[in-house]
């Protein structure tokens, strides 16, 4: 087993506490609509920030010891935590998208279309995205499963760390949709991803 070099373990401590202070600090939509507090919210930003945070700070890393050529640091695992992050952000930022239902729609014929009509577009589409998700996570998790006996060169990590993201984002898209169809199902559409403000003109 390969040994966790000692400056991987200090950059991921310090990007933790960044994010941590960021998300607070920066961040100000973990409240819903109706004001409450959304703790979910809270932590899908600090994950979401903490992933993007280490993908550009191990891109950053790379590209400053390479251009300055700094041989006094052993830094060959930037890379491969890079493309992990950068894996792992990309379908944890789906499934957040998700979870506000504010993924990019084609909407050409669903704008000429009746209120009723698109009532029973959106449910048609959360059906069909359901079924397509059971899919994806069914063979995501087999896949990922049939790599755990791999393991990556420079971060000594199972390869299966790379294909997780698909099943595990997959599993949260169901949860989410299937939370929304049931919204709509009831008559109620899911609440927007931020309150409206008001402007004075």
């Amino acid at each position: 087993m390969i040994e966790v070099p000692s400056e991987l373990l200090a950059l991921i401590g310090v990007l933790a506490v960044l994010s941590i202070y960021l998300a607070i600090v920066i961040r100000s939509d973990f409240r819903t609509s109706d004001g409450a507090f959304d703790p979910w919210a809270l932590i899908e930003g600090l994950v979401g920030l903490f992933l993007v945070l280490v993908m550009i700070s191990a891109a950053t890393l790379q590209i400053v010891v390479r251009y300055f050529d700094i041989v006094a640091f052993d830094l060959h695992w930037t890379e491969e935590l890079g493309r992990l992050a950068l894996v792992w952000v990309a379908f944890w930022g789906a499934a957040c998208l998700q979870r506000i239902d504010d993924h990019i729609r084609m909407t050409v014929l669903y704008d000429y279309i009746p209120d009723m009509g698109k009532a029973v577009f959106r449910i048609i589409g959360d059906v069909t995205t359901l079924a397509v998700l059971l899919l994806i996570v069914w063979f995501g998790w087999q896949t990922a499963r049939s790599l755990d006996i791999m393991m990556t060169i420079a971060l000594g990590v199972p390869i299966s760390a790379f294909a997780y993201p698909v099943p595990i984002a997959g599993a949260l898209m169901i949860i989410y949709t299937t939370i929304t169809l049931a919204r709509r199902l009831s008559g109620r559409e899911p609440a927007p991803a931020r309150p409206e403000i008001a402007t004075e003109v």
